[in-house]
C-alpha cells in the first residue's frame, strides 16, 4: 500500500512520488507478488476530481511528451503489469499504470514522467538497487520496505537522496518533521532544505560584527561542530515513527584562491571542512607565494586557472572566499551543475559550517500495525 499511495497519489505528479520500485529477485519472481501488485493498483479508483471519492483524478496537463513517448514506446523486453488507460478523450484522466520489468538503460528509468505511471525493476540484491540508484542525476525521495535492521543501516548509509523513508510512504513531507530537499541535480543552491532550520540562511547574508583570533574562531567551528553537525537528531520524538535530521559531509570539496584571500581565511575554511569531515582540495596559482605556509591545511593543488576549469566536475561543491570571481568559473559551475558558495568566511561556525555539509531527513515508521517492539536508536 505504502507504495500505491506513493505512486498514484496526486495521480502521480509530486516532485516526490514513487516512479521507480526496485524489487529483489525473489521477490520479483514470485507470481503471487506480481499479482498482488496488479490487484492493488487495479482496485484504486479513479475519476474526474470533482468526485471526492476518486484516489486518482485528472492531471495538470494532456500534453506531457515524456508521458506519451513512454506509453507509446514500451521498451522491449517489458511488458504492460497494468496497461496505460485514458478515462476521458482529452486524456487529462490516467488510470495507474505499471510497466514490468524495466531495465536500468530504459527511458522511464531515468526519465520523470510526472503522471499516475510506475516502473518495476527487477534488482539482484539491495546492494544492487542501492548503485542503480545511486547512478541517477537526481536524488529528492528514496524508501525502503524492509524488516532486517541490516538492511536499514545499509540503505540508509548509501543511499543518495535527501528524504529517506523506512517502511511507509515516500511523500507528505511535514515541516519541521520531515524538512524537504534533494540532493545531485534534486537540489538547489547548497541543498539547505525548505521547512528546516536551516531554511532562513538563504535569504540572509552573514557578516562578523567584530574580528575574532584565528584561535577563537577555529574553536568556534569546533564547538559549532561538536553541537549541531556531526550528531543526528530526533526532530519531534513522535511514538512510532523516528524522524531524523542529519548533516553528511561531501565526498570531496574544492577551495580556488584568488589574489586578495588571504592566509588566515584560507585556514579557517580548511578547518571548517575538516571538522565536519569533508575532504578539501586547494586549488591555487603555481607559484603563489602562499603555499608554503598552506601545506600542513589541506591537499594543495598548483593549477592555472583555466586548469582548474576543467577539474570542476570532480568536485560536489566548490567554495570561494568572495563573490568578485570571473563569470566563466559560474558559467562553468553551471555547466557542470555544481554550486559556488562565495559567502565571506564568518567566525560563527553555526553559519560557516553550512557551506561544507549537506542535509538529509529519514523518517522510519517502525511500529506493526500499532504494535512496536522497540524503540530504534539514535544514530
Amino acid at each position: 500500500m505504502n507504495v500505491m499511495t506513493s505512486a498514484f497519489g496526486n495521480a502521480g505528479q509530486k516532485c516526490s512520488a514513487c516512479s521507480l520500485l526496485l524489487v529483489e529477485k525473489e521477490v520479483f519472481d514470485d507470481p503471487s507478488f506480481k499479482g498482488k501488485v496488479r490487484d492493488a493498483a487495479t482496485s484504486i479508483k479513479v475519476g474526474f476530481n470533482w468526485d471526492l471519492g476518486n484516489v486518482v483524478g485528472g492531471m495538470i496537463t494532456n500534453r506531457n511528451d515524456k508521458l506519451e513517448h513512454a506509453i507509446a514506446h514500451p521498451e522491449p523486453g517489458t511488458e504492460w503489469l497494468v496497461p496505460p488507460r485514458f478515462l476521458d478523450k482529452e486524456k487529462y484522466v490516467l488510470a495507474p499504470t505499471i510497466l514490468w520489468d524495466v531495465k536500468p538503460d530504459g527511458y522511464s528509468f531515468h526519465t520523470e514522467l510526472f503522471a499516475p505511471f510506475l516502473s518495476v525493476v527487477r534488482v539482484d540484491s539491495l546492494q544492487h538497487a542501492i548503485d542503480l540508484v545511486n547512478s541517477l542525476d537526481f536524488g529528492l525521495t528514496s524508501g525502503l520496505q524492509s524488516l532486517d535492521e541490516r538492511e536499514q543501516a545499509l540503505w540508509k548509509n548509501s543511499i543518495e537522496a535527501g528524504n529517506l523513508y523506512i517502511n511507509r510512504g515516500i511523500t507528505g513531507a511535514i515541516v519541521n518533521r520531515q524538512p524537504f530537499g534533494g540532493m545531485k541535480l534534486s537540489a538547489f543552491g547548497g541543498g539547505i532544505k525548505a521547512g528546516g532550520v536551516n531554511y532562513v540562511s538563504c535569504f540572509v547574508e552573514a557578516t562578523d560584527k567584530k574580528p575574532l583570533s584565528i584561535d577563537a574562531v577555529l574553536q568556534n567551528y569546533k564547538e559549532a561542530a561538536e553541537k549541531e553537525f556531526l550528531h543526528p537528531r530526533d526532530v519531534n520524538h513522535l511514538f512510532g515513527e523516528q524522524n531524523l535530521f542529519r548533516y553528511l559531509p561531501l565526498k570531496k570539496m574544492v577551495l580556488r584562491v584568488f589574489e586578495n584571500d588571504t592566509v588566515e581565511d584560507i585556514i579557517k575554511v580548511s578547518y571548517a571542512a575538516k571538522t565536519v569531515g569533508t575532504p578539501l582540495t586547494i586549488s591555487i596559482h603555481k607559484g603563489d607565494v602562499r603555499v608554503a605556509q598552506l601545506k600542513e591545511s589541506a591537499v594543495i593543488k598548483e593549477e592555472s586557472l583555466s586548469d582548474f576549469y576543467k577539474s570542476i566536475p570532480q568536485y560536489d561543491r566548490i567554495r570561494t572566499l568572495s563573490s568578485d570571481i570571473p563569470m566563466e568559473m559560474f558559467e562553468r559551475a553551471a555547466e557542470a551543475n555544481k554550486y559556488i558558495a562565495f559567502a565571506p568566511v564568518v567566525s560563527e561556525g553555526r553559519m560557516e559550517l553550512l557551506h561544507y555539509v549537506k542535509e538529509q531527513s529519514i523518517s522510519f515508521e517502525y511500529h506493526r500495525y500499532g504494535s512496536i517492539a522497540e524503540v530504534p536508536a539514535v544514530e
